[in-house]
Parts: C-alpha cells; sequence; structure tokens
C-alpha cells in the first residue's frame, strides 16, 4: 500500500484517474484458478463502465451478452465480472480473460443489489456451483489440538480425538482443491476414509509432483498407496 501511495503521487493525473477507476470498482477474494492474461483495456473498459453505471455488450464463449457490469472480482490471477445479464434476466459471473469484442451499449445500467450483499461471497458462491464438491471423511494421526495448531484454527466441520492419539476429520463439502490444501497445510500423516474421488484426486496431485522432481529423462514409479493411502469404507459418524 505504501508503494501505491508513492506510485500514484507521481502518476499524470489521466492515469491516475485510470488507477483510481479501477481499484474503486475491485473486489478481491482469495481462492484461486489459472488463467489466460486479461487484456489491460479490457480491465480499464470494463471499470469505467462500473464506475460510469454503462450497460455493455461483448463475446463470451462465442455467445453474444448484454449486461449492466457491477464489479470486478480479483481471485488469485483470474478476474471475474459481476454483472446482471438483460437478456437472460439474471446476474452472472464472466471470466474477463473470456470476454471479446466489448463495448459500449449506449444505455445506463439500473441501479441494482447483488444478492446477499455481498460482492466476493456471491461470485465465490457461483464458481463453487460449478465445481464438483463432496463432504470428506479422514483420520489425521495427532490430537485435534495439534490439528488445530497446525491450521491457526479450527477446521471447517467437526474434528473428533480417537484413541491411539489419532482424531477424525469430517469437513463439509468442498473441491478436491481445498480439501487437498488444507491436509497439505496440516503436514501430519492421515488417512482417507472417503469419498473415492478426494483419494483418487490426491493420488493424482501426488503422481504430478512425482514426476516434477523425478529429474530429467528419470521414469517414476508410482506406488498404489501414494499420498494418501487406500480407500477404506468409513465407520459411521460419531455421536453428537
Amino acid at each position: 500500500m505504501r508503494a501505491l501511495g508513492k506510485l500514484l503521487q507521481v502518476l499524470p493525473a489521466r492515469l491516475r484517474h485510470r488507477v483510481d477507476t479501477l481499484t474503486s470498482s475491485t473486489v478481491t477474494h482469495p481462492f484461486s484458478l489459472a488463467t489466460d492474461p486479461v487484456n489491460p483495456d479490457a480491465l480499464i473498459v470494463t471499470a469505467a463502465a462500473i464506475a460510469n453505471h454503462e450497460r455493455r455488450r461483448f463475446r463470451y464463449r462465442d455467445e453474444g451478452r448484454h449486461v449492466e457490469p457491477r464489479a470486478l472480482v480479483a481471485a488469485g490471477r483470474c478476474w471475474y465480472l459481476l454483472a446482471f445479464d438483460l437478456d437472460r434476466a439474471d446476474w452472472r459471473t464472466f471470466r474477463l480473460d473470456r470476454v471479446t469484442q466489448l463495448a459500449a451499449a449506449g444505455a445506463r445500467a439500473a441501479s441494482r443489489e447483488v444478492p446477499g450483499g455481498d460482492v466476493a461471497a456471491f461470485v465465490a458462491s457461483r464458481a463453487m456451483q460449478m465445481a464438483p464438491t463432496y463432504p470428506a471423511d479422514m483420520v489425521i494421526h495427532a490430537p485435534a489440538a495439534h490439528v488445530v495448531d497446525r491450521l491457526g484454527g479450527p477446521p471447517p466441520g467437526t474434528l473428533t480425538d480417537q484413541p491411539g492419539g489419532t482424531c477424525r476429520w469430517l469437513a463439509p463439502p468442498d473441491t478436491g482443491e481445498w480439501h487437498a490444501l488444507r491436509l497439505a497445510s496440516i503436514g501430519l500423516p492421515f488417512e482417507v476414509n472417503g469419498p473415492a474421488e478426494l483419494a483418487a484426486h490426491l493420488r493424482s496431485t501426488v503422481a504430478l509432483f512425482q514426476t516434477a522432481t523425478a529429474g530429467p529423462g528419470r521414469s517414476v514409479t508410482r506406488s498404489p498407496q501414494v499420498g494418501c493411502g487406500h480407500v477404506r469404507r468409513a465407520s459411521p459418524p460419531p455421536p453428537s
């Protein structure tokens, strides 16, 4: 923020206005997807449409769209446009790197409130709806207090101590990527009771890293229990 403040002080007035327009129209959210580079002009034009309450037309996946832009959402390396789609009479999110032929529609945008009032949460919920999610049942080889300490706070779902110094984690539905990220951040041995989709995702992720670190010209011998071990039938959840 200090660096940005210094840069804004030395920018010409025209460029300073463009930066202010972009930052005032942008919301950030801490999830990340790989993306193609976004045209900077598309960011500026879209931000200007949001700031000036103007409609826009563009092509998205070879379909024409007529929208009222509401906000830009920066998610890791990916930019999303949240807009009200006039042809479909509903809110839609668009990957900005997939938007082409962006043009003014020659009309003012109506003043609309995003459902729930939180732009970032709304876009995140739409992204989650498009991705496959499932609950997870895991056993961590450490006491629950140790897991909480590693994560910096209680994880989502329930974490219950078991005999033998282990704990059982029943995590709510989420994507395989987020389940894997939380397990990796704990850094402790674990077993996956289910589902099979999570075990398959962990095995493929481990295989990817093994291939990347094997060295040039070296083959990788994969263990059938690589990463998360085998999937076993989950026992009933502990009584509440």
